[in-house]
């Protein structure tokens, strides 16, 4: 068993929540990887749209819609892995000015605030989701896409933004490891 930043080994509940939290990332890395595949996709649709635009004057009807949404999926499916490994932007020019107490303080209001903004995502993507479901609606065109499935993207953002932020506390960090040098896949 492998001590965790402070030199103790975990048990018990603390050691279930860290197994929980290593899944959690797990699952968000295979949501990133896919958020990664759509926007080959993507490249590969709008490269196809425009020679069929421009060489064959047979414009799609589907490509636009087809990368609007994998846009918006690529986005929220990528959102947790990259919070788990500390891969968003921050203001560290400012953060690092602060004294350490200060620093953890910024640290827990930024978390609470992700917390309830992955939360909040949730929450109204399983809403919009099951309501578009229950009414049947469909992107505008010729080309309809249910949108029940767009709100459940933003569900399963939200759901795992919330959740990585939440099991945050039991994330395995071995001794001399740095917040920011988790393996690629989030897990450790």
């Amino acid at each position: 068993m492998t001590p965790d930043v402070t030199g103790r080994v975990r048990s018990g509940p603390a050691r279930a929540l860290g197994t929980a939290d290593h899944l959690v990332v797990g699952l968000a890395f295979w949501l990133r990887v896919l958020a990664g595949l759509l926007i080959v996709m993507m490249t590969v649709t709008t490269v196809y749209d425009v020679i069929a635009r421009y060489f064959f004057a047979s414009p799609t009807e589907w490509a636009f819609t087809l990368n609007s949404a994998a846009l918006l999926a690529a986005t929220l499916l990528a959102m947790p892995h990259l919070a788990a490994i500390h891969g968003h932007i921050d203001m560290d020019l400012v953060y690092r000015r602060f004294p350490r107490r200060v620093q953890r303080v910024l640290d827990v209001v930024n978390g609470l605030v992700t917390l309830a903004f992955g939360a909040l995502l949730a929450w109204l993507g399983y809403r919009a989701a099951f309501g578009a479901y229950l009414s049947g609606l469909y992107t505008s065109g010729n080309f309809n896409l249910p949108m029940w499935v767009l709100y459940a993207v933003v569900y399963l953002g939200g759901l795992g933004l919330a959740l990585v932020i939440l099991f945050s506390p039991w994330r395995r960090r071995t001794v001399g490891d740095d917040v920011d040098t988790l393996t690629s896949a989030g897990v450790s």
